[in-house]
């Protein structure tokens, strides 16, 4: 009686779930019939006049010739609008109708065609409740085909590292946030004069009214309909005539700033309420807008744009359709994958059940020879069984993995970085002239690619000095340390500092007489620049020359980077690769190993320039400060102006000196930004950051050379801050790029369930045959 209970709640459950599945995959695979004319129509820089609520008046075929501004790229902008009884499909590929990009906009990423597929539905309804803006869902879709994407992924995070000097960042706060930044608020998004940007995909969206598809000093009969909410409601421009009095008005938003300050918590910005946050904002009902800014005009309710917040909308009136959820095209395989692994447990516990029956029957029968040899046939096909089960499962995930992770929708597109520069390189920074070659990309696109050799040897600045001598030296006469968090003058005060600054007493790296105790041979070189500091050199300021290296001598780095960078599915961090060179001959490594570093009480000092020695790669770069050491901050005269460039990413891209840290330039998740001049490229982290590029939107190479070179450095422990050479590992997407992680598990799990149910059966099969053979 269990076990049928148990199969009966296991059934219960997957009906559930896939009801609620199906209904969330909604009508997205529905063929639509087209109500007109299938004639594509022209809407470059379109003023739409019409007012109706019901999306099918849109049905036809819609395109534009459009410009990017900055990059001189031209699109086509398609949009094509069909309906049904119950709903319209939209389908676009999310360009818009005018030129974009202008001199107003700041895109992190160059725009790039995307593949849309909305349904809207035709006979809206007021839900009993609101449902609150989601970074899961596209709000809405206008009438030019581009996406309205309100919320930031921007928030109030001030322990995070790439937080600005207000404690803001720009991206990757997620949806439980206190306090969510404000796209059009104080800190600027790099939005152009139609409050649309791109996301790091490149997708184009609106933050906000997006000042197109309807005239602003509309005087006559109101202003039409723009676009669609996800739940089938038309958003309007912002006038309306007024039923009663027929004048023609703006609606206004109910939406007021909140007064006095915010909170002084831990967790709180603190300042007066101004608008940064859209926590700043309160609703209070002061205008003829909802809570929603939405009202009901002529028996038809609309959201109308506002000049100022919420701007288009507040929030859902009725409920979203499942197909503006973000990547709502991996629903229909979350369906099957699911109704596989319901399925599967299904027959398995019915497997079970049977197995236990047979079981229990054949153990009430008395012991006879016949008996005897039933069971050792049993056994036999166990074992078999068993084996079988283990290889068809192994082929089953094996196959759907390597099936699924091929299947992907993504197809890299250019940055819109320029690429590699020769003539860029300083003069005697190379050890031969870069050469192109044919490479493989980590996505597996075969391409050309830059072979970069670099020196090892800066040709323009001079080494050193690292350690100070004693603890009365001076911070011109010593380096810097960088922890992760600070940047430290590592001179004299601050070696005496060490035990307040860790917390630890332990600290002591002098003698009485205030000497340091600085790794002064190449043994002692060796044996402390790395992880596994030996116990005999703790307590030791480490610092090392070119003499001390495993060759000797300077060590050159070959580096592997695309000719074309191109834009991974995602971005990508490292471990333990180097991550680019500099344009003076040396290779920029990841991340030291600061915590390995400290743990065994010493202080690998970098120069005033952020670079150090270590065994395998000689001197390298951690930091970027321009030689000022902990003053480089404090060098910049303009925070918002356009830095140098100092070297090249793994990628391709360009890489330029940190910004300051007041500087209000926004910046994408791998702190790069496009920009006329310039191209796409990325900023140096902060020097005290312990990374120099933050991480990579490109895709990278498989550098097969360098792995081979790699292996003359078997047996040796990375020294401190360094991994192996570039090309061990795969940054910049090295997984297939379009794999859903969460699909995938689903797949694997329902094959495994899947063959293991089948398996089982054919088990079960034999075992009865035999019985019958025994018996025959």
């Amino acid at each position: 009686m269990k076990a049928v209970g148990a199969i009966r709640l296991v059934t219960a459950a997957c009906a559930l779930a896939l009801l609620v599945s199906g209904c969330a995959a909604g009508t997205a695979s529905e063929t639509n019939t087209p109500s007109t004319s299938s004639n594509v129509v022209d809407i470059k820089d379109i003023v739409l006049t019409n007012l109706s609520g019901d999306c099918a008046d849109y049905s036809a075929s819609y395109q534009a010739k459009v410009s990017d501004l900055k990059l001189k790229n031209e699109f086509i902008s398609v949009l094509t609008v069909t309906d049904d009884d119950a709903s319209c499909t939209v389908t676009s590929n999310d360009i818009p109708n005018y030129d974009f990009n202008d001199d107003s906009a700041h895109f992190a990423t160059p725009l790039a065609e995307q593949n849309l597929v909305l349904n809207i539905p035709r006979n809206p309804v007021a839900a009993s409740t609101s449902t609150e803006l989601s970074l899961s869902f596209y709000n809405a879709v206008m009438l030019n085909g581009v996406v309205l994407d309100q919320l930031a992924n921007g928030c109030y995070r001030p322990d995070d590292s790439a937080a600005d000097s207000d404690g803001n960042i720009a991206n990757g706060c997620g949806e439980l946030v206190d306090w969510r930044l404000d796209p059009l608020g104080k800190v600027k998004f790099g939005t152009d004069s139609h409050n649309g940007h791109t996301q790091p995909g490149g997708l184009y969206h609106y933050h906000g009214n997006p000042l197109t598809l309807f005239d602003p000093e509309e005087t006559k009969q109101g202003s039409p309909v723009i676009g669609f909410a996800a739940d089938g409601f038309p958003i309007y421009g912002p006038h309306y005539l007024d039923p009663t009095s027929g004048q023609l008005l703006e609606a206004t938003s109910g939406y007021t700033l909140r007064s006095g300050s915010r909170p002084e918590d831990a967790g709180s910005p603190g300042g007066a309420y101004d608008g940064t946050y859209i926590q700043d904002y309160e609703f209070t009902g002061v205008g003829t807008l909802d809570e929603c800014n939405g009202m009901t005009v002529d028996g038809q309710y609309g959201y109308y744009v506002t000049s100022s917040y919420p701007y288009v909308m507040g929030c859902f009136k009725g409920n979203p359709d499942p197909s503006f959820v973000k990547g709502a095209e991996s629903f229909l395989w979350n369906i099957v994958a699911f109704a596989t692994a319901c399925v599967s447990t299904l027959v398995l516990i019915a497997i079970l059940v049977r197995r236990r029956r047979v079981r229990k029957s054949s153990n009430d029968q008395p012991k006879t020879p016949e008996k005897k040899e039933q069971r050792i046939m049993i056994k036999k096909l166990s074992k078999r069984a068993w084996a079988l089960l283990g290889a068809t499962t192994a082929l089953v995930v094996v196959s759907g993995a390597l099936w699924f992770a091929v299947d992907s929708s993504y197809t890299p597109v250019p940055l819109g970085a320029p690429g590699v520069v020769a003539d860029n390189f300083l003069e005697g920074s190379l050890t031969k002239a870069i050469a192109e070659e044919d490479c493989t990309l980590t996505d597996g696109t075969e391409t050309s690619c830059y072979r970069i050799s670099v020196t090892g040897i800066p040709v323009d600045t001079t080494i050193g000095p690292f350690c100070p001598k004693t603890t009365s030296s001076t911070a011109e006469e010593s380096g810097i340390w960088l922890d992760g968090s600070k940047l430290y003058d590592a001179d004299g005060a601050f070696i005496l500092d060490l035990a307040t600054i860790y917390g630890d007493a332990k600290w002591k790296l002098y003698d009485d007489k205030g000497n340091v105790n600085i790794t002064d041979t190449k043994e002692e070189f060796q044996g402390a620049a790395r992880p596994d500091v030996q116990d005999d050199l703790k307590y030791n300021c480490v610092e090392g020359k070119y003499e001390w290296t495993n060759t000797g001598e300077a060590v050159p780095i070959s580096m592997l980077v695309p000719k074309t960078p191109m834009k991974a599915a995602s971005s990508s961090t490292t471990a333990g690769t180097d991550l680019g060179v500099t344009l003076n001959g040396l290779v920029i490594a990841p991340s030291a190993p600061v915590d390995a570093i400290l743990g065994a009480y010493t202080i690998a000092a970098f120069d005033d320039c952020g670079g150090h020695f270590n065994p395998i790669e000689g001197y390298h770069m951690h930091a970027y400060t321009d030689c000022a050491g902990a003053d480089y901050d404090a060098s910049i005269e303009d925070p918002n102006a356009e830095t140098k460039q100092i070297g090249y990413a793994l990628d391709g891209v360009a890489v330029f000196a940190p910004l300051a840290h007041d500087s209000t330039i926004e910046l994408d998740e791998c702190n790069g930004r496009t920009t006329d001049k310039d191209g796409y490229h990325y900023y140096a982290q902060s020097p005290e950051l312990n990374r120099i590029v933050k991480c990579f939107n490109g895709l990278t190479a498989v550098d097969d050379a360098a792995a081979t070179a790699q292996t003359a450095t078997d047996g040796q422990s990375p020294a401190a801050g360094q991994g192996p050479p570039s090309g061990q590992g795969p940054p910049g997407g090295g997984a297939p790029s379009g794999v859903n992680p969460e699909t995938l598990a689903w797949i694997i799990g329902g094959s495994v369930l899947g063959g293991g149910a089948l398996v089982g059966g054919g088990f079960v099969i034999a075992k009865r045959r035999s019985n019958r053979r025994v018996k025959a």
